[in-house]
């Protein structure tokens, strides 16, 4: 079976992140893979997550620095959630 890239396009409405990143991570392992989002225009954004990162089943999610403020979309990561 041929694997692609994963790409996607962001679109931050209202935001104008500071930064912006897409972090995964295969089930059941413990720590995340990043990589950091291209801008294209405006509010417009692209990351790519290549094939070769992609082995099984991952879970991911985007989180950007708005002025300071740290935003998570997507799923949040548990421990995140638990340690607050």
């Amino acid at each position: 079976m041929a694997r692609e890239d994963l790409k996607m396009k962001v679109i931050c409405v209202s935001l104008q992140p500071d930064k912006l990143v897409v972090k995964w991570r295969h089930l059941g392992e413990k720590s995340y893979s990043m990589k950091s989002a291209r801008h294209i225009a405006r509010g417009v954004y692209e990351i790519t997550i290549p094939s070769s990162e992609i082995h099984d089943d991952f879970e991911y999610f985007l989180s950007c620095t708005d002025k300071g403020v740290k935003l998570f979309y997507g799923l949040q990561p548990l421990e995140k959630i638990i340690n607050q």
